[in-house]
């Protein structure tokens, strides 16, 4: 009977060491293999979570002979950020961005040394037409997001 009882706690031992392996291991390709991928995805939902995208619709004024006036409407624009960490060459994504919209150069300059901070907003409200040329070139460190 005594020898029963061990067979049975030394299978119930060696089951939840395999348990506790496999949760260590998991663990690990979470945090060390794909920590990055991870952190990244939670930066970007951080970033794009403070705004979402809405549709209201248009408001219009009715005037006396019974035509629409258009009151209130929605446009959609772009933020311009920075990552600074990401920011390769500082002087070089400052051409290229200047290229697009008006940037102080200091105030630019100043923003990309800041490396502890990842979200410096450059500009917002820009036209669709600039922030998608802006997403084209594909500058380091420089974020485009939709806005309304």
């Amino acid at each position: 009977m005594r020898r029963g009882i061990r067979i049975r706690l030394r299978l119930l031992s060696g089951i939840l060491i395999v348990f506790a392996a496999l949760i260590v291991l998991r663990l690990y390709f979470v945090q060390v293999v794909h920590g990055a991928d991870y952190a990244l995805r939670a930066e970007k939902q951080y970033i794009s979570a403070s705004q979402e995208l809405f549709n209201r619709g248009t408001i219009y004024f009715t005037r006396k002979d019974g035509s629409l006036l258009s009151a209130a409407t929605l446009s959609t624009g772009f933020t311009i950020a920075m990552n600074p960490e990401q920011v390769v060459d500082a002087e070089e994504a400052y051409t290229a961005l200047a290229a697009h919209i008006p940037v102080d150069r200091a105030e630019f300059l100043t923003l990309a040394a800041k490396e502890d901070d990842p979200y410096e907003v450059l500009a917002r409200r820009v036209p669709e037409e600039v922030g998608e040329a802006i997403e084209q070139a594909k500058i380091p460190g420089i974020r485009v997001e939709r806005e309304r």
